[in-house]
């Protein structure tokens, strides 16, 4: 019993530590979850691909989600999320989502996340951005808060903005806040499985300002 119960383990080890060390692979350079060198990301606006009419054409609009849905409301003053049907997210392949670390980046203001969090999720098309490892486009950014989405793969990427928002709720929920100054405030980045991720970071830590 002993003998088959040990062979039994040998023939589940190999298989569990494969599956618990598989998220190393779609690590950032430098460090998992992390950019040690932020003078090597490349920073690009965010282009929004979808329709701005409920089975209308896609178009492309550029700007931070905020501005994108009063681009769309300019082009459809009857613009409302509830008329089109919940856009599809098409993942890269087998993904999840990966816990949120925190404590990283500058401290963002938790309402203004908030604030961002609430115009991806009135978006019913797709934020894209462009191909190569740390390449981000600001997905949100007011009052020195901003969601960043950041692409690790060689091609770009278009998954759906209002995922994206779920990215940042993670955030906001999972890591803890900052009241020292009396205001909630808020840092930390998420990872997903096909290879990009979400950061919640004042964009001073950039080098930006909005």
């Amino acid at each position: 019993m002993r003998q088959s119960l040990t062979s039994l383990l040998l023939c589940i080890t190999p298989l569990a530590i494969s599956v618990l060390a598989s998220p190393a692979q779609f690590s950032a350079a430098g460090g998992f979850g992390t950019y040690n060198d932020i003078s090597k990301l490349t920073f690009e606006t965010m282009k929004y691909i979808g329709p701005t009419t409920p089975g209308g054409p896609d178009v492309e609009l550029y700007g931070t989600a905020e501005e994108v849905y009063h681009q769309i409301l300019a082009i459809n003053p009857d613009f409302r999320i509830e008329d089109f049907p919940p856009p599809e997210h098409r993942p890269l392949g087998k993904r999840y989502r990966l816990e949120p670390r925190c404590n990283i980046y500058s401290l963002a203001n938790y309402g203004r996340i908030g604030d961002g969090i609430y115009y991806l999720k009135r978006l019913p098309g797709a934020c894209s951005v462009g191909a190569g490892w740390g390449t981000c486009t600001r997905l949100s950014c007011s009052y020195s808060s901003g969601i960043y989405l950041c692409n690790d793969n060689t091609f770009p990427i278009a998954p759906t903005c209002s995922y994206m928002a779920l990215y940042a709720e993670d955030i906001l929920r999972g890591c803890p806040q900052d009241i020292s100054t009396g205001t909630g405030r808020i840092r930390g980045q998420e990872f997903d499985t096909d290879n990009y991720n979400i950061i919640v970071s004042a964009p001073s830590y950039f080098g930006q300002s909005c």
